[in-house]
């Protein structure tokens, strides 16, 4: 495959509370490194209880700003709207309503917070074993995946682990096999996918999230869908780590990588 196939689909601009990230520079970046494109996924997570940062999107504000740039580049270079929705059991309700009205290419759906904490408040650890609290992320994850329908893909399985106390940080698969497993074979039943996310070396885990372990188990299953995205928040980290993860796929017999444009699957042969 050529690197110009490639899209990051997993990129943060600065219409995301936690990045400053201009949509220009993110994109002359990626041109730089010769990447196909970008999908913008601009957090959106409702109740979330930060009282740092506002995680909503002005997504009418951004289509614009985006259709104003698309005029400015190549027109061979995907510029894509998307969005990383947070999932919480009690404002299931919300999240479609809250992202119905706009034409996205992509929805993320992410676990990144429960009881009112997200993982990287070290609170939500106090009085739990590592397997209590991988145990209750991944059910959360399962719970997102059986009751809200309208995502594309899963994103970053082991988020937490950028941010657990123990001094083993990895998700064994080994330890909570009967959730993943109903977690995968719940994805693939529905048509839908999980995402390789490349930033772990940034966070000083494994390389990608989910690890190698996941991934494989994910394909036994039969899992196809995969995409391949940054995290980016910070243009210098668009497309970080892709030839890594693109090899690690290969490796485990992968097939393809996906993009989603207009909600639908783009499959590119690795």
């Amino acid at each position: 495959m050529q690197i110009t196939d490639v899209i990051d689909s997993h990129v943060h601009s600065n219409f995301s509370a936690d990045s400053q990230m201009p949509l220009d520079l993110g994109c002359v970046h990626a041109m730089q490194q010769g990447l196909g494109g970008l999908v913008f996924t601009d957090h959106l997570d409702i109740d979330h209880p930060s009282k740092k940062f506002n995680f909503s999107v002005d997504f009418e504000k951004r289509a614009q700003a985006i259709e104003l740039y698309k005029k400015t580049i190549p027109a061979n270079f995907k510029l894509l709207q998307g969005v990383e929705i947070g999932f919480q059991s009690h404002i299931v309700e919300q999240m479609w309503p809250a992202i119905a009205s706009y034409n996205l290419d992509f929805v993320l759906c992410s676990v990144h917070v429960l009881d009112q904490r997200d993982f990287w408040d070290q609170s939500y650890y106090i009085g739990k074993t590592k397997q209590q609290a991988f145990e209750r992320y991944l059910q959360a994850i399962y719970d997102s995946v059986i009751s809200f329908e309208h995502f594309d893909v899963i994103a970053h399985i082991g988020y937490m682990c950028r941010y657990v106390p123990y001094d083993d940080k990895t998700l064994h698969y080994h330890d909570h096999a009967d959730i993943l497993d109903a977690i995968f074979t719940s994805l693939i039943e529905r048509g839908k996918g999980i995402e390789v996310n490349t930033s772990g070396l940034y966070y000083r885990i494994d390389p990608t999230i989910p690890n190698m372990q996941l991934l494989q188990r994910y394909k036994e299953l039969g899992g196809e869908i995969i995409t391949i995205g940054s995290d980016s928040h910070d243009h210098t980290h668009i497309g970080r780590n892709f030839d890594g993860a693109l090899e690690l796929l290969r490796t485990l017999g992968f097939s393809y990588i996906t993009y989603f444009e207009k909600r639908k699957p783009i499959f590119i042969a690795l």
